[in-house]
C-alpha cells in the first residue's frame, strides 16, 4: 500500500475518532448527573468513556459489561434506561457473588445507565486511609454539631470514617446525619429503617434511604429494584454501602432517587408503607406479587402462608403426591377466590373490619360451591376456608414483624395419624423457612430444632412431614417431661438449602414473641381469638447455637416478654449448657448400664460393645463418649460410629484417645485419624465411594451388644427396614437399643424388634434428663437474678447432675422391673404407659391443689423443696418458692408427687383403681405420707442400728404398704 494512501486512511480515522469523541463528551457531560462525577475518579470515568465511544463508532448500542481482572468490580453501560432495568442487571449478577458497594446512575434524558458493582470492600483512599471529602466532612461535623448532640455527633462520624468514598461523594453532611442515624437503628438487629422524602424543586422525583440487618445486600438490592419496577418507579441513581461485614452488627444501607411520576397519592402510600417488608418475605411471596397488579404484599404472603399451611392438613387426607406448589396452583386457578382468601384473614385479624369476617365467609363458601367444579380445587378452596376459621392468633399488624406467625386452633390438626390433639400450635411462615411449635399442655417446654436438607429433593421430602415431626416429638417430649412441672412441646423449623439458619432462627423466634407477648405494640390493630395469657419455654436442639440462644434471651427481654431469662435454657453464661455438661447424655449412660445389667452384663467388671450413630461433635454423642470412657475405661469397646459426615468403625475398637481428641475438638468422625484404625477397620467420609451406604447401614451391619442412636433423623429404623437389623440366622445386630436421639425407631419398628429379643429403652425415657435440666435452670431463673445464679453455678450444677442420674435410675429401674414381671409388653410400652400415669396422675393432682383439697404446706412443699438442689434453695432464701408463678408452683408441685407416687408404687398402682376413686385415694396417699415424713424424721434422729436402709425402705414403700393394709 502507498505511504500516502495510509496517511490518507490513518488521517481520516483520527478525523472520525476526534469528530466521534468529541460528540460523545458533549453530549456525555450535557446528559449525565453531577453525582456521577463527584462520586467517580478520573481514571473509572475514562473507562466508561472508552467503552462508549467504541459502541458508538461500531454503531452497535447493546448493554456492555466491564470487569476488571480480579472479577470483583462489574460495570454494566446500557443505552436507553427503562422501570425494572436495574433489576434486570442484578439478576444476572451470579448467586454466589456477595455485594459490598453499588451505585447506579441515569442519563437526564434516559439514554444512557451506568450500573457498578463491587464485590470486595473498597479501601479508602488517600493518605492516612481518608479521602479529602472524608476529612472534610468530618472537620464539617466537629464544627456543626456542639456537646447536647455528643451521640449523635459520634454515630456520625463513625458512619463516615466506614463509608465508602464514591458514597460520600455523593452526599451532604445534613444527608449523612440522617443515613447514619438509620443505620445505627437497625445494629445488632434484623429490624428495617426507610425514609422517603422529596427532592426540592420538583413534584415527581423522590429519595429513599433503606437501611436493614442481617442480610445479603444483592438480594435485598434485587428485591428492592424489582419491587419499584413493580409500581413503575424509575430509579434515577442509586448507591449500596454495607457496614460490620460478616459481624452480628452487619447493616445493608440502599440510598435511591427515584421517579414516581407514574403513581398516585394511594399508590406511593402504599410503596411506603410496603417496602420495609421486602427484607422478610420469602421468594415465593415476591414471585407472586410482583405478577399480580393490585394484590398487596402482605395479601400475597397470607395466601402462600396458607397455602404452605393446608398442605400439613391435606397431606393427612389426600395423596402425598399433591406437593404445596400444586395447592397453591389450584389456589391460583381462581384468583379472585384466591385473593378474597388473602383479604378473610386480614379482615379476621384487623380489630376494625373482624365483625364483617362471618359474613365474608359465607359469601365465599357460597361462591366456591357456586363457581369451583373441579373436586381437588374445591376441596383446596374449602381446605383454605376451613383454616382462615381456625387461626386463633396472628401478627399480621406487628410492627417490624420478621414472618408471619399464626396461633391454630389444634382441633384441625387431628387425625388417624394425629389422634392426641395437641394443646396449642403455632406456625411460622418467613424468608428461606417454615416452622412450627407444638406444646400439649398450657405450661409446656421443649427444645427448637433447626433443619436444613443440603438438597433441593431432600428439602421437598422434609416439608411433607414437618408438621408430623413437630407434632411426634412433642409427643414423645409430653412423656418425656413427666418428672418436671412443664408439658411437652417441641419447635421444628424448616429451612431451604444454603438460606442463612441464623437469621432464620430469629426471624421464627421473634414471630413467636409477636403472638404471646401482649403490649400496645404487638396489640396494635390485633384481633385475638384466644384471649389467654400464653408462656412458652424453649431449649436447643439440632443446629441451635450459642449465638442464637443468648440472641434470643435478649429478644425476649426487648420485646418485654413476662421471663425473659426463662424463655430459652442453656444459656451459655447464666444457663446450664447441655453440650458443655453433658446432661442428657448422662442420664442415657444411667439407663444403658440399667439395660446392660438386665441382658446379663456387667459393665463395672465386663467387657461390653457399643456402636451409635451421632458424631463425636454432637451433644449427646459426643458426651457419652466421653462419660462412657469415664465410667467403664477399657471395659467399653466402641466398634463403629456413624454421623453426618461418614463412619468409622474397627471391630477391635476405635482409639480411645482418638475419639477423645474428636470430642475435645468438637470434629466430625470422618475426621478420626486413618493410621489409628486396626487392620480390619476403616474411616469413609460421604465423599468418597461407597461413604453414604456405609454410613446409613452401620447401625445394621456391626454387632454389638448395645447401639445407641444418639443422632440421626426420625424414622431412621421404621417397618419396612426394620428386618434388615437382624441377620440371616435372625439374630439382631445388638440385643439392647437405647434411644439417645428421638424418634430414631418408629413405633411399629420397636414393637418387631421387641419380638425378635430386642430391649430398646424409648426415646421419652432414655433422653429425658436434658429437658430436666432445663426445667431446673428455668426454675433457678425465676428464683434468682443473673449474678446470684452464677456466683453458685459449679455447685448447683453437680447437684443438678446428682439429680439427673438419680431420677435415671429411678425410671430405669421401674421399667425393667415392671418387664420382669410383665414380659408380654415391651419396655417402649411401659415407658409410654409409665409416662401417661405420671401425667394423669400429676393433672389430677394439680386440680386437687387448685380447688384447695389438698394442701400445699406440709408433705407435699416438704417434697418439692427436696426436689430442688439445695444451693439454689439457700441462696434464694426462706421464701425461694413463692417467686415462682403460681401455676407454675402448683404444677411443680403436682408433678413431683405424682412422679414419686409410680416410682414408688408402679405403674399399675392407679391403673386397677375406678376412675371415682381416683381423688380420694391421693388424698388418702398424700396424708400418709405426711405420717411416713414423721417416721422417717424420728428414725433418723435415732441411733438404731441399720439406718440408712431402714430409711431407704420406709421412704420407698411404706405409705404404699400402710394404705394396703390399714
Amino acid at each position: 500500500m502507498p505511504n500516502d494512501l495510509k496517511e490518507t486512511f490513518k488521517s481520516g480515522l483520527i478525523q472520525y475518532v476526534t469528530d466521534s469523541t468529541d460528540r460523545m463528551l458533549d453530549n456525555f457531560f450535557a446528559i449525565m448527573p453531577q453525582s456521577y462525577f463527584d462520586s467517580n475518579d478520573e481514571r473509572t470515568i475514562l473507562q466508561h468513556l472508552s467503552a462508549i465511544l467504541l459502541a458508538n463508532i461500531s454503531g452497535t448500542q447493546e448493554r456492555i459489561m466491564l470487569e476488571n481482572h480480579d472479577a470483583n468490580r462489574q460495570t454494566y453501560i446500557h443505552f436507553g434506561g427503562y422501570p425494572g432495568l436495574l433489576g434486570d442487571i442484578l439478576n444476572q449478577i451470579p448467586a454466589h457473588k456477595s455485594l459490598k458497594q453499588a451505585r447506579a446512575y441515569t442519563a437526564k434524558n434516559n439514554s444512557l445507565v451506568i450500573d457498578v458493582f463491587d464485590f470486595s470492600q473498597a479501601e479508602h483512599t488517600a493518605n492516612d486511609q481518608r479521602s479529602a471529602r472524608r476529612e472534610a466532612l468530618l472537620a464539617e461535623l466537629d464544627k456543626v454539631y456542639i456537646e447536647s448532640d455528643k451521640a449523635v455527633t459520634e454515630v456520625t462520624r463513625d458512619f463516615i470514617r466506614a463509608a465508602n468514598d464514591n458514597y460520600l461523594a455523593r452526599h451532604c453532611l445534613q444527608e449523612l446525619l440522617g443515613h447514619a442515624q438509620l443505620v445505627q437503628k437497625v445494629r445488632h438487629s434484623l429490624d428495617t429503617e426507610s425514609r422517603i422524602t422529596p427532592v426540592p424543586g420538583s413534584s415527581s422525583v423522590f429519595n429513599i434511604a433503606y437501611a436493614t440487618g442481617q442480610v445479603d445486600s444483592t438480594n435485598l438490592f434485587t428485591r428492592v429494584a424489582r419491587f419499584c419496577c413493580r409500581h413503575e418507579i424509575d430509579i434515577r441513581e442509586s448507591y449500596v454501602e454495607n457496614f460490620d461485614l460478616d459481624t452480628p452488627a452487619q447493616r445493608t444501607l440502599l440510598v435511591l432517587q427515584v421517579d414516581m411520576r407514574g403513581c398516585n397519592d394511594d399508590q406511593i402510600r402504599q410503596f411506603g408503607a410496603e417496602i420495609n417488608r421486602l427484607a422478610y418475605l420469602d421468594k415465593e411471596v415476591l414471585e407472586l406479587a410482583f405478577t399480580r397488579p393490585g394484590w398487596s404484599l402482605l395479601e400475597t404472603e397470607v395466601l402462600v402462608g396458607l397455602c404452605h399451611l393446608a398442605d400439613q392438613v391435606l397431606g393427612i387426607t389426600i395423596s402425598q403426591e399433591l406437593s404445596r406448589d400444586a395447592i397453591l396452583a389450584d389456589a391460583l386457578s381462581d384468583e379472585s377466590i384466591a385473593l378474597s382468601l388473602a383479604r378473610l384473614v386480614t379482615v379476621r385479624f384487623d380489630a376494625e373490619q373482624s365483625h364483617n369476617f362471618d359474613r365474608l365467609y359465607s359469601q365465599l363458601a357460597h361462591t366456591i360451591s357456586n363457581r369451583v367444579a373441579d373436586s381437588r380445587i374445591a376441596q383446596t378452596y374449602n381446605t383454605l376456608l376451613k383454616l382462615s376459621k381456625h387461626l386463633l392468633k396472628a401478627n399480621l399488624y406487628a410492627q417490624q414483624r420478621y414472618a408471619l406467625a399464626f396461633n391454630i386452633d389444634p382441633a384441625i390438626m387431628v387425625s388417624e395419624q394425629r389422634p392426641l390433639q395437641a394443646f396449642g400450635i403455632f406456625y411460622i411462615f418467613g424468608k428461606a423457612f417454615d416452622g412450627f411449635h407444638v406444646r400439649f399442655e398450657d405450661i409446656a417446654r421443649g427444645g427448637v430444632r433447626i433443619v436444613q436438607p443440603k438438597g433441593i429433593e431432600q428439602y421437598a421430602i422434609e416439608v411433607k412431614r414437618l408438621f408430623d415431626e413437630a407434632y411426634q416429638l412433642a409427643s414423645a417430649q409430653q412423656l418425656k417431661n413427666k418428672d418436671i412441672p412443664e408439658g411437652g412441646s417441641k419447635g421444628v423449623i424448616l429451612v431451604k438449602p444454603s438460606a442463612n439458619t441464623l437469621r432464620c432462627g430469629k426471624s421464627y423466634v421473634d414471630a413467636l414473641l409477636d403472638v404471646i407477648v401482649d403490649t400496645p405494640l404487638t396489640q396494635a390493630q390485633r384481633c385475638d381469638y384466644y384471649p389467654k395469657p400464653e408462656l412458652l419455654f424453649l431449649g436447643p436442639d439440632e443446629n441451635v447455637s450459642d449465638n442464637l440462644i443468648e440472641w434470643i434471651i435478649q429478644r425476649a427481654e426487648q420485646r418485654r416478654y413476662a421471663l425473659p431469662n426463662s424463655f430459652m435454657s442453656s444459656k451459655p453464661g447464666a444457663g446450664i449448657n447441655h453440650k458443655a455438661y453433658g446432661v442428657t447424655s448422662e442420664g442415657v449412660n444411667v439407663f444403658l448400664r440399667v439395660g446392660l445389667e438386665n441382658i446379663g452384663i456387667d459393665p463395672a467388671t465386663q467387657p461390653f460393645t457399643v456402636k451409635m450413630t451421632g458424631g463425636p461433635d454432637g451433644d449427646v454423642a459426643g458426651n457419652l463418649i466421653r462419660i462412657l470412657f469415664r465410667d467403664y475405661g477399657d471395659k467399653v469397646i466402641i466398634t463403629g460410629i456413624a454421623d453426618g459426615s461418614g463412619c468409622a468403625e474397627d471391630p477391635s475398637g476405635l482409639e480411645r484417645n482418638e475419639l477423645l481428641r474428636l470430642v475435645a475438638h468438637n470434629l466430625t468422625i470422618a475426621q478420626f485419624d486413618r493410621c489409628k484404625v486396626g487392620p480390619n477397620g476403616r474411616v469413609l467420609s460421604i465423599d468418597e465411594p461407597g461413604g453414604i451406604e456405609a454410613r446409613n447401614t452401620l447401625h445394621c451391619r456391626l454387632h454389638t451388644d448395645v447401639f445407641v442412636p444418639a443422632g440421626g433423623r426420625p424414622g431412621t429404623i421404621n417397618e419396612a427396614n426394620a428386618k434388615y437389623y437382624l441377620n440371616a440366622e435372625g439374630r439382631p445386630a445388638s440385643q439392647l437399643i437405647v434411644e439417645g436421639a428421638n424418634l430414631f425407631l418408629t413405633p411399629r419398628a420397636r414393637e418387631w424388634l421387641t419380638r425378635q429379643g430386642v430391649f430398646i429403652v424409648k426415646d421419652s425415657s432414655a433422653n429425658k434428663c436434658g429437658v430436666i435440666c432445663s426445667s431446673y435452670e428455668i426454675a433457678a431463673g425465676m428464683m434468682l437474678n443473673e449474678a446470684a445464679f452464677l456466683r453458685i453455678k459449679p455447685e448447683f450444677v453437680e447437684q443438678v447432675t446428682q439429680k439427673l442420674r438419680a431420677l435415671a435410675l429411678l425410671e430405669a429401674k421401674t421399667l425393667f422391673r415392671e418387664f420382669y414381671f410383665h414380659p408380654e409388653s415391651s419396655l417402649a410400652q411401659l415407658s409410654m404407659q409409665l409416662s401417661q400415669e405420671i401425667i394423669t396422675l400429676t393433672d389430677t393432682i394439680a386440680r386437687l391443689i387448685d380447688s384447695e383439697k389438698v394442701s400445699p404446706t406440709g408433705v407435699c412443699r416438704s417434697l418439692l423443696l427436696e426436689f430442688f438442689p439445695q444451693s439454689l434453695l439457700h441462696k434464694a432464701g426462706d421464701r425461694a418458692l413463692d417467686k415462682l408463678p403460681a401455676s407454675y408452683y402448683a404444677r411443680a408441685m403436682a408433678s413431683v408427687l405424682a412422679s414419686r407416687i409410680v416410682y414408688h408404687e408402679g405403674i399399675r398402682h392407679i391403673q386397677a383403681l375406678p376412675a371415682d376413686r381416683l381423688e380420694q385415694h391421693l388424698i388418702r396417699y398424700l396424708q400418709q405420707e405426711e405420717i411416713t415424713a414423721g417416721l422417717l424424721r424420728t428414725i433418723a434422729d435415732s441411733d438404731i442400728a441399720n439406718k440408712q436402709m431402714l430409711l431407704e425402705l420406709i421412704s420407698k414403700g411404706a405409705t404404699g404398704t400402710a394404705l394396703k393394709w390399714r
